[in-house]
């Protein structure tokens, strides 16, 4: 389990905008990390989405 500042990750307390935010956390960690993008649930796919390069995940 990662933590941020200290804390658990409690990912069932996430929502849309968290959600882009640990997204893009994760793949700030390292150099070598590569999304795999894909939803099984087409209100997710916002939060995929700013996590783009260049995107602004702040909505």
């Amino acid at each position: 389990m990662y933590r941020l500042r200290g804390r658990p990750l409690n990912a069932g307390r996430l929502t849309g905008e968290s959600l882009a935010t640990v997204l893009l956390w994760l793949l700030d960690l390292a150099d070598h990390m590569a999304p795999i993008p894909g939803t099984s649930n087409i209100e997710h796919l916002p939060d995929i989405l700013a996590t783009k390069p260049g995107n602004d995940a702040e909505r």
